[in-house]
């Protein structure tokens, strides 16, 4: 998960490799650029087995709390893939 300094979540996701991802989220204007809610700096994570529901339910709950997918989510599947 990537928060600005309020800790507001700005991106929700999965990653088998922490370092590449966190890279390719490094490497990506689209997540590096200031947004309207600033800029994503702090980086949140929880190993487990079961990712692909936490990832989900971290997203349920965004969406039940702020009413849309954090800032830069562009997808989102409610069901295992």
């Amino acid at each position: 998960m990537l928060t600005n300094f309020s800790k507001e979540v700005l991106y929700v996701g999965l990653a088998d490799n922490l370092r590449r991802r966190m890279n390719q989220h490094l490497d990506s204007p689209t997540k590096t650029n200031e947004t309207n809610r600033g800029r994503a700096v702090l980086f949140h994570w929880i190993e487990s087995p079961d990712t692909n529901k936490i990832e989900r339910t971290w997203m349920n709950i965004h969406i039940q709390t702020e009413g849309v997918l954090p800032l830069l989510n562009r997808s989102y599947s409610p069901t295992a893939t």
